[in-house]
């Protein structure tokens, strides 16, 4: 801990490390000036769809934890895949894994900027330890959780109680829906109460199996283990508060930000000093590529929209150092408003002109010529899912409809639904 002091102490004319904690439990955080103004910009405005604070621990860098945020930048376009770049953000590196280690990261995001407890949206693998520490600096932030996550949480506990394949696949799709049937899940109700009167049907119970003794088990852990995080941060209603709308959230931009940088130390074990000289060498190469973009060169490119604030190569080169630093600085914190040149009234889809920088015509990628592209596999994880003509796996009365949607009612127990599945349910031998 001497030394990250030590590195704290050379480095104020250009600060990243951030803070130091020493007691109760070694902690360190680090970030960049452009990381944080990027945090200000792109986490808490409501010009666009603000794009979600992913946050993911890992180790096996070094004898501590490292946890990282990432968030995509809303001005550029990754040349390569068409779509907003994702870049690393504040990182803790700390020695346990507690809810005070995750609220000593939040709370130091917070005292680094007032306006960043205004974060709108954070998007995390359904931590307890992490969402109790962590997301309660931002009162106002909606929390997301990954799907990915969620469906392995469910598979495995089924398995470990010898739950078969059969009614996995059939209850994966009653939580999940089913987009090859074109039906609407538990994930997709529109309150919380909806999703309880649904999931408390005895239809929907005695179909599934789920109160047969072996059984009961799982739909207990469903019970006291899912439902509430469903509810709070996957349903329809949670989701149309950020960009995802019908789609679902996906972690792994911390996760794939993690695997980078197990790839930069060749799986080397760190010394505290060693782990931030390393973010500190990532942060300052994602810096110089997006500074790169200001004259259209480089991994990234500028939105259509921003394409005016591009400077001319011969332009630039006959700038002075000054000139250039100014430039610079103005860019990494302009607002977004003026970068895309209309009013703060304004609001931009997250989408189009993404969709039209992608489909731009790119540069070769060295195949030979003649050879064609590899095939399409499985839809990305990041492409829209679009619920326009689905229909609920599970049909309420028109007589307790519009109670089930109406959350004003109070307690979804006074709701009698009645059930009618759209497909047959045949028995286990």
């Amino acid at each position: 801990m001497c030394e990250l002091i030590k590195m704290l102490e050379a480095s104020q004319l250009k600060p990243f490390i951030r803070r130091v904690q020493v007691t109760p439990e070694p902690s360190c955080i680090v970030a960049s000036d452009r990381q944080l103004n990027d945090l200000v910009r792109f986490r808490t405005t409501q010009f666009l769809p603000a794009s979600v604070l992913c946050i993911d621990t890992t180790f096996n860098i070094g004898n501590f934890f490292v946890t990282p945020t990432t968030y995509k930048h809303k001005i550029l376009v990754d040349r390569q895949y068409g779509k907003e770049p994702t870049l690393l953000g504040l990182t803790m590196i700390h020695m346990q894994t507690k809810a005070e280690s995750y609220n000593f990261f939040g709370s130091s995001i917070v005292s680094l900027d007032d306006e960043l407890s205004n974060i709108l949206a954070i998007g995390s693998d359904r931590d307890v330890a992490l969402r109790k520490g962590f997301s309660s600096c931002f009162p106002i932030a909606t929390e997301l959780c990954c799907k990915g996550h969620l469906e392995q949480d469910i598979r495995r506990t089924m398995r470990d109680l010898g739950i078969g394949q059969f009614h996995e696949k059939f209850f994966l799709e009653d939580v999940f829906g089913s987009e090859a049937k074109k039906e609407l899940g538990l994930v997709d109700a529109v309150s919380r109460d909806e999703f309880d009167v649904v999931l408390e049907s005895k239809r929907e119970l005695e179909a599934r199996q789920l109160t047969s003794e072996e059984s009961t088990e799982f739909y207990s852990y469903f019970v006291n283990y899912v439902t509430e995080d469903m509810k709070s941060m996957m349903i329809a209603s949670v989701r149309k508060k950020t960009a995802f709308d019908d789609s679902f959230f996906y972690n792994n931009d911390p996760e794939s930000m993690n695997n980078r940088i197990k790839t930069r130390i060749e799986k080397k074990r760190l010394s505290w000093p060693e782990c931030v000289q390393q973010l500190k060498e990532m942060s300052e190469e994602q810096e110089r590529n997006i500074n790169r973009a200001l004259i259209n060169e480089g991994p990234y490119r500028f939105r259509p929209e921003c394409r005016r604030l591009i400077i001319p190569a011969e332009k630039w080169l006959g700038m002075s150092k000054e000139q250039k630093e100014r430039k610079l600085k103005e860019f990494q914190k302009i607002p977004l408003s003026k970068a895309f040149g209309v009013s703060t009234s304004a609001t931009i889809s997250s989408t189009s002109s993404i969709l039209e920088a992608a489909t731009e015509k790119k540069p070769s990628s060295g195949k030979k010529p003649g050879q064609s592209g590899r095939r399409g596999g499985r839809r990305s994880l990041s492409s829209p899912r679009d619920t326009t003509g689905f229909r609920p796996r599970i049909t309420v009365t028109e007589e307790h409809s519009s109670g089930a949607r109406d959350t004003t009612k109070g307690n979804s127990q006074r709701l009698a639904v009645i059930y009618a599945y759209r497909y047959e349910w045949v028995p286990r031998a």
